[in-house]
């Protein structure tokens, strides 16, 4: 037997921090007075991965910068840093690596607006 029909909404976790409240810009204002991205909202993504992804695949990757280093322990890894204009162009990157076959080490959220 199933239970009672959830709105999607009601399935959304709360911002962590706390509660939020929405602004006009798209972002999310916490009770501390920071702010953080929510779906609708430009924002400053930092990504990294493991092994090296060349250059040439920015274009497909949103435009955002491609930079390659060797982590600790020798670990090849890359870092991805751009502005995308929502979350689901942070979902269409995911994917991506993810097809590339690209271990997501992080993903850090840098600046919102």
């Amino acid at each position: 037997m199933r239970g009672p029909v959830v709105p999607a909404t009601m399935l959304v976790e709360e911002p962590p921090g706390g509660c939020g409240w929405p602004l006009a810009s798209g972002v999310v204002m916490e009770r501390n007075g920071t702010k953080s991205p929510n779906m609708q909202g430009p924002a400053t993504y930092r990504i990294c991965v493991r092994g090296h992804l060349a250059a040439s695949w920015s274009d497909r990757l949103e435009g955002m910068s491609i930079t390659r280093s060797n982590g600790g322990e020798g670990e090849e890894t890359t870092l991805l840093v751009g502005r995308l204009p929502d979350q689901a162009a942070l979902t269409g990157v995911l994917n991506t690596l993810y097809e590339l076959h690209f271990a997501v080490v992080s993903v850090d959220c840098m600046e919102v607006g």
